[in-house]
């Protein structure tokens, strides 16, 4: 049996195996897929809306992202070799504010909100790369504007230059222990 949905609830008792293109891109349960992708396609097929990217380089205790933002290498990020990586993080994972001291600040440039129901996407512009955030609440923003949005470090996914997954991000850890 074959099931199409962009829903991964509706096949995680159905279904161990995730296509995109027409190839297995990751056959394990649902829930480890979500948590931990094998890759970049996979991670960013399997979230809805897609998962989101920026370049990350790592030097000794430093953290940088590609548009110069830079954090100190703690927690998940202190295993990486130095070098350059892949940032990825998924929608939901976006804030307006910030709601922990260790949240990352970047301003991104708003283009478009979408209001659904209780929530709001947000397509942004961020180092010419495209990020959708998906936020709680209605939010009347002013659009083709600058917005600060925030991000817990906790969420980030680390990816090689070829796409292959280096490190969960830490709260995807907790969330197959629990």
């Amino acid at each position: 049996m074959l099931l199409l949905t962009r829903k991964r609830h509706y096949c995680s008792a159905v279904t161990r195996r995730h296509y995109f293109e027409g190839r297995i891109s990751q056959f394990e349960k649902t829930s480890t897929v979500y948590h931990h992708p094998r890759d970049a396609t996979t991670a960013r097929v399997f979230s809805n809306p897609p998962m989101n990217f920026l370049k990350l380089n790592k030097k000794a205790d430093k953290i940088t992202f590609g548009d110069g933002t830079s954090i100190s290498a703690t927690d998940n990020f202190r295993s990486l070799d130095d070098g350059d990586y892949i940032a990825g993080f998924r929608p939901n994972h976006l804030e307006l504010s910030k709601h922990s001291d260790a949240a990352i600040h970047f301003s991104a440039h708003l283009n478009v909100t979408e209001i659904t129901g209780s929530e709001t996407y947000l397509h942004l512009e961020h180092d010419n790369e495209r990020w959708v955030g998906l936020v709680h609440g209605i939010h009347d923003l002013a659009l083709d504007k600058d917005i600060s949005v925030y991000l817990d470090p906790s969420h980030i996914y680390t990816f090689a230059q070829d796409g292959d997954l280096i490190l969960s991000a830490a709260y995807a850890k907790g969330a197959m222990n629990g």
